[in-house]
């Protein structure tokens, strides 16, 4: 797990009680034990994490200029300690998608079937896809394109971004991971990566 705030500036007023969301995210006991001295931030973190449970952790608390703080904790060596990201990998495909609809080459209300030579009902749009509304359930897998009662409605499936990552595929004419390592050094969005035919 990083940690990326982008400032730690008093004037900085990003939730509502004046602490930057990506703080704020760790929950209101890591808000309220908040000051500006990291010596307190350091103190916080040794306390809490015997109790998270979590084999490591890596913290990196950064502004515009530098790294303020960095530690790691439990099984990490280090910060450079490389993680899987799971899930956080669907960020990266829907900022790809978008990059590409900017571009004119991906439009978000065509049909999934106009990208993609797969047997899937033509109602179910890129949109659809990126917004978790195409009627796909949780654990549904690419040989069951089955379209269900919650089309419309937000159902988390990780089978959207499945097709999502072959469509930028076939619009890019790359695999996904020479496409997402190419695109991430780009933006520098990661210093240190992997991107493999699975995802980012």
């Amino acid at each position: 797990m990083k940690l990326c705030i982008r400032s730690l500036d008093e004037h900085e007023k990003i939730h509502s009680n004046g602490i930057p969301w990506s703080i704020y995210r760790f929950g209101r006991g890591f808000a309220e034990e908040l000051s500006s001295n990291l010596i307190t931030v350091d103190a916080y973190l040794e306390k809490i994490f015997p109790n998270t449970h979590m084999p490591g952790m890596c913290i990196v608390i950064v502004n515009a200029d530098s790294v303020l703080y960095s530690r790691s904790f439990g099984d990490c060596e280090s910060v450079d300690t490389p993680f899987i990201i799971g899930s956080i990998s669907k960020s990266f495909t829907a900022a790809a998608i978008m990059q590409l609809a900017e571009q004119g080459k991906v439009d978000l209300d065509a049909s999934v079937p106009r990208y993609l030579q797969i047997d899937l009902d033509n109602k179910v749009t890129i949109r659809h896809l990126l917004n978790h509304t195409s009627g796909f359930h949780r654990y549904q897998i690419p040989k069951d394109l089955t379209i269900h009662k919650s089309y419309g409605e937000y159902s988390y499936s990780n089978l959207n971004y499945t097709l999502l990552g072959e469509v930028i595929e076939v619009v890019t004419g790359l695999s996904y991971g020479d496409y997402m390592r190419s695109y991430t050094r780009r933006k520098r969005i990661l210093r240190y990566g992997l991107a493999g035919d699975n995802g980012l």
